[in-house]
């Protein structure tokens, strides 16, 4: 493949899908078996790159590997390969459309990630969009939602934590964040127990933590930014500078909500129910898992087919293949995709055939 200059395409490699490479980023806690695995490395281990960003135009925030330029995805388009940023670049019309580009500017809008855990998260929260936008010299926070699709075996019990159920006071906790007291922290939460296929959402303020051997994808806003209370996790001491957003705990403990959350509020508010089916063509059929009445930071849909499909475009979006395989076609190409495959749908390529021989199940991220 070529590395072509950062504003020319070939003509030739328009209207197609924009393939979506392994893009592993570092991260403070450990994980990622699962996606060597699924990228057919071996041996398959867990260590600290246990995240993939997908169609990402974000740089990670990873103080003390600040040399180390990651978080942008690299994107494949026909016969050539580049920076996916670089990508949209050399067209922001045809690749992201006006609509979107008034929403969100000319970038991705959105980061998406498969996240692949062999410990419990940090206990953390992240910034509202108004809080970034006050103190943070930045238009995005970091609502973020999790779409479960697998568990490890040996984790009978998984579970996520999502907001106070017995809340601290703010001296309570910023006690409890000093003497870095986590049975007293953990006493805080009830652990919210998860299955395959359910969705939820986590917006800014609401602390929260993820539990151990779970594969997700994570959608979010365009963003890194995280007060992260617990510094050690598996023998990794988390750098001072990457636990309160670079400022002092006071300035992280204003960005938490102490509001009681109980679990039966969590299914409630937070979780999120399949809904508003609809017929694409003759024998697919796309239900809506996340849309304006979660935020209007993204969409999620499901699209579950078993024949073959045409699917018309009114969006750029990114795709990831979460069941089975499927053949899709394009004006100029085609592509064959098999589970946890990713690509990225530009909204100048308006129409789609999808040949399907068993089933396949697209997850819709736009």
């Amino acid at each position: 493949m070529t590395s072509p200059s950062p504003n020319t395409v070939n003509h030739t490699n328009r209207g197609q899908l924009v393939q979506l490479p392994p893009n592993r980023v570092w991260r403070t806690y450990s994980g990622g078996k699962v996606l060597d695995e699924i990228s057919g490395i071996t041996p398959a281990k867990d260590s600290h790159f246990p995240e993939d960003w997908i169609a990402s135009t974000t740089e990670a925030i990873n103080p003390g590997r600040e040399s180390i330029s990651e978080g942008i995805s690299e994107a494949v388009i026909g016969d050539q390969s580049m920076p996916f940023d670089k990508l949209l670049a050399t067209d922001y019309d045809y690749f992201l459309g006006a609509t979107h580009i008034a929403q969100h500017g000319p970038q991705a809008g959105k980061l998406i990630k498969f996240l692949d855990s062999s410990t419990r998260l940090h206990f953390q929260c992240h910034p509202t969009a108004d809080f970034s936008k006050k103190h943070l010299n930045s238009n995005h926070g970091k609502f973020e939602a999790y779409h479960i699709l697998a568990i490890r075996d040996d984790q009978p019990a998984p579970y996520i934590y999502l907001g106070f159920q017995s809340p601290p006071t703010p001296a309570e906790l910023k006690e409890m964040i000093l003497d870095q007291d986590m049975e007293r922290l953990e006493s805080c939460f009830e652990k919210i127990p998860i299955k395959v296929g359910e969705t939820y959402v986590v917006p800014g303020g609401i602390p929260h933590a993820i539990g151990a051997g779970v594969l997700m994808i994570e959608i979010m806003e365009p963003s890194d930014w995280a007060a992260r209370i617990e510094f050690e996790r598996d023998g990794f001491v988390i750098p001072e500078q990457a636990r309160f957003l670079g400022r002092d705990i006071d300035f992280a403990l204003s960005i938490f909500n102490h509001t009681a959350i109980p679990v039966e509020t969590v299914r409630k508010q937070y979780q999120c129910t399949e809904r508003e089916q609809e017929a694409v063509g003759t024998y697919a059929e796309r239900t809506t898992l996340i849309d304006e009445d979660q935020t209007s930071c993204f969409k999620i849909h499901k699209i579950d087919a078993h024949r073959s499909f045409e699917l018309k475009n009114e969006r750029p979006w990114v795709g990831i293949v979460t069941n089975g395989a499927c053949q899709v076609k394009t004006e100029t190409g085609s592509l064959s995709l098999q589970k946890y495959d990713k690509f990225f749908c530009p909204y100048g390529l308006r129409q789609l055939f999808v040949e399907v021989e068993d089933a396949v199940e697209i997850l819709q991220c736009s």
